[in-house]
């Protein structure tokens, strides 16, 4: 009985977080951040991503210029010199990271590999 319900409650919370990214975060994100692996089904983990990056990012400031979903606790110096694929999306969402690709250095993230130059 109390691993129904918390099934349900967790289902009720995947919705909550699939209605809000799809409807507010499609405004605040570009669309081509809303494919992959981490936003196959509507209870994907992408979707709270999303979400939490529409309070952290959008409305308290923390890496509010950055076209796509990040942790507030990691620091994004220069999101246009950051190249990654789609399904990396998850080296994002992680705490105490660093990226910062100021001036002329890029980041490539192929496939889990991180080049630097």
């Amino acid at each position: 009985m109390l691993k129904t319900i918390r099934k349900i409650f967790k289902g009720i919370i995947a919705l909550f977080y699939f209605t809000i990214a799809n409807t507010i975060g499609r405004i605040v994100y570009k669309g081509k951040y809303f494919k992959g692996r981490h936003f196959s089904k509507w209870y994907s983990i992408g979707w709270k991503w999303v979400t939490r990056g529409i309070f952290f990012q959008k409305i308290l400031g923390y890496n509010r210029d950055v076209p796509f979903p990040v942790s507030e606790k990691i620091f994004i110096g220069n999101y246009k010199n950051i190249e990654f694929d789609i399904n990396d999306l998850n080296i994002f969402q992680v705490f105490g990271n660093y990226y910062q690709a100021w001036n002329e250095g890029k980041i490539t993230i192929e496939s889990r590999i991180l080049y630097c130059s």
